[in-house]
């Protein structure tokens, strides 16, 4: 049997190439396409192929998990490099970070490798070695693994391999981080700045998005003396000297948007001696080689060698700008006497400013974005214990408590790892998404929805290759395949629309995701304008798992989670079987495709006869409003 596993267009082009030369026929070759956009490409061009559901399953996305976290618990316990600022935590979770991410691209690949000679045999492998390591901190769009590793699989398993390509695997040049060269105009305006804010009340922060936006305006309405500045290391100093410029006309005249400074480090910072430099160089290279082919193994595979290019190529030259970042984020602290931070990221240059924070005594508040609920079995809290070092679980000295889920959450792991001490402010949700009641008809009526119609909203968490997770997460394939089940349901029930919610960067485009679709006049694709429009005209949510999801029961907007692979109860509720089932409003759990269509309508119907806002949504929102401890929060630790 001939098999070409394919990732790219180009690899398909490729295959095209040496089969006209080698005398196949496309027909000859059983193809395996890794890649959603390539789906769509073979599907245009009708082109038989599979995706990866018959090698990628539940057992995948467990045996995953359990391999990563081996790795990252040896990392944790032997990571342990601290900078001239006492920084060190951030550097140990970072690593940890990436590397997860690195391993579970390599060991899908691999798993899916060694599910295909379960499945078929022994088989003549065909792949496109176009291998190219970037220096990008995350995986590049086109950076590829597969050639490479399919080739040492083939050795490994006594496979016949055929490069239909020939490129050979080099480092080239990625989005790499920023050059940190120093600038004296720009470190003139920094000083500058730091002057004129230096007995200011000010308020540390990352560039804000809409919803953070809306802290800061609310902030700024009680109390003028609070000045917001966002620390930043991507905009030129053009950019930075006007956009200060017209903050300072926005606080005199209070004019226009929420006004924040923008402050970049990197112009700030003292010295970084050569011993910091060649210390944290010699844990990252010797954190990999102490273990070596023992530890970065899998299925028999050594991806040793790969993950170490990679970490070379990217962790290193990362960790070098953070460490400049923290002597000039210390530098920056020192200047200002009167400050904290609040952030709703954990990652970064911003959690660099959180942990340094707390060592010199500062307050550091994070208010997070993300979906935290308890974990319901020992894979999801392996998930969520690697994610919340991102998120509540990072090195914030203070948490806000949005949702009593997340606070169950916090509390779960507290209770099980004592070292996560952050103290807990009930502030309630703060940038989670509201609806807009207002102008929801006229929402409605942009969207193209019937006046009777009940409106499912269908939204997901963002999946791009360089940050992709298992579990709790569907894989593309997974999830098209719920979409498609989806769709051809929502056909079949009376006065029902479907909008499919896609982040704004998702990669691929509109034609792709309808390529991959069943055809049905029934769904819109929603990726243009506010998530908080869509909401405002849904009845009801429908996702595996996703932040929207809080956001929804927020505004009491029910939620029909929809979990096809029987994988992910992401509140651990009942599982509906009937319109008689206990307990499946407002929250439904399906696990049967046959059953989803009963779900739904059971779902509109009890809409229809409750009254929205009454329905008991007091175990996933607050009775109460907290707002005030925010403020209360910010002035005692200014």
């Amino acid at each position: 049997m001939y098999i070409a596993i394919l990732e790219f267009v180009e690899d398909f082009n490729d295959l095209s190439g040496f089969a006209g030369k080698n005398g196949f026929k496309l027909a000859d070759f059983k193809i395996i396409a890794l890649e959603a956009r390539l789906q769509a490409y073979l599907i245009k061009q009708n082109v038989p192929f599979e995706n990866t559901l018959n090698f990628f399953d539940n057992s995948s996305h467990k045996k995953i998990i359990l391999e990563t976290e081996k790795v990252m618990e040896y990392i944790r316990g032997n990571f342990n490099f601290r900078d001239d600022n006492r920084v060190g935590n951030f550097y140990k979770t970072e690593f940890c970070t990436f590397v997860r991410f690195y391993l579970n691209h390599i060991l899908k690949i691999i798993e899916i490798l060694s599910n295909i000679l379960q499945r078929y045999g022994k088989y003549e492998l065909y792949v496109s070695v176009r291998g190219k390591i970037y220096e990008s901190i995350l995986l590049d769009d086109k950076e590829s693994y597969l050639g490479a590793l399919a080739e040492l699989f083939a050795k490994t398993y006594n496979l016949k391999f055929h490069n239909i390509n020939q490129n050979e695997l080099k480092i080239v040049e990625g989005n790499s981080t920023k050059s940190t060269s120093q600038s004296s105009i720009y470190k003139l305006l920094n000083l500058l700045l730091l002057t004129i804010l230096r007995k200011k009340k000010t308020i540390f922060t990352h560039m804000p998005g809409n919803n953070f936006s809306r802290i800061i305006n609310k902030c700024q309405k009680r109390k003028t003396g609070w000045i917001f500045l966002a620390i930043d290391d991507t905009h030129p100093a053009c950019v930075v000297l006007w956009h200060n410029l017209a903050a300072f006309v926005k606080l005199i005249f209070k004019v226009g948007d929420p006004a924040y400074f923008i402050i970049n480090p990197k112009f700030n910072s003292s010295a970084v001696y050569a011993d910091e430099y060649h210390r944290l160089n010699e844990k990252i290279e010797n954190i990999l080689k102490s273990e070596g082919e023992n530890l970065f193994r899998y299925n028999n595979i050594c991806y040793y060698p790969l993950l170490l290019k990679k970490c070379k190529s990217s962790l290193a030259k990362y960790f070098h700008h953070m460490l400049a970042y923290s002597h000039g984020i210390d530098f920056v602290f020192k200047k200002i006497n009167r400050s904290i931070v609040l952030s709703s990221f954990g990652i970064g240059i911003i959690s660099l400013a959180g942990e340094l924070a707390k060592k010199q005594n500062k307050r550091s508040l994070f208010i997070s974005h993300a979906a935290h609920p308890v974990p319901i079995d020992r894979y999801h809290e392996i998930e969520l214990l690697n994610l919340g070092k991102l998120f509540m679980l990072g090195e914030y000295s203070d948490v806000a408590l949005g949702t009593p889920i997340q606070e169950e959450h916090l509390h779960y792991f507290k209770k099980r790892y004592p070292m996560f001490q952050n103290n807990e402010i009930r502030t309630g949700p703060l940038i989670f998404a509201r609806t807009n009641v207002k102008n929801k008809d006229d929402i409605r009526r942009n969207m193209g929805i019937a006046e009777n119609e009940f409106v499912l909203l269908h939204a997901t968490t963002q999946k791009l290759r360089c940050s992709e997770r298992f579990y709790s997460v569907e894989t593309y394939d997974e999830l098209f395949k719920s979409l498609q089940i989806i769709i051809n349901v929502v056909d079949n029930v009376e006065m029902t629309k479907l909008i499919i919610r896609f982040h704004s960067g998702f990669p691929l485009r509109d034609d792709e995701i309808r390529t991959l679709l069943p055809s049905s006049g029934r769904y819109t694709i929603n990726r243009i304008g506010s998530f908080e429009d869509a909401l405002s005209v849904s009845n009801a949510l429908i996702s595996y798992s996703s932040t929207a999801i809080d956001e929804a029961l927020l505004n009491n907007i029910p939620v029909l989670l929809f979990d096809r692979w029987k994988r992910y109860n992401h509140f651990n509720t009942t599982v509906f079987q009937d319109n008689s089932t206990p307990g499946i409003f407002p929250v439904c759990y399906v696990n049967d495709d046959h059953k989803l269509k009963y779900a739904i309508e059971h779902l509109r119907n009890t809409c229809k006869t409750k009254e929205m806002n009454h329905i008991d949504m007091s175990r996933y929102r607050y009775s109460e409003d907290y707002s005030e401890n925010l403020y209360a929060f910010i002035e005692s630790g200014i």
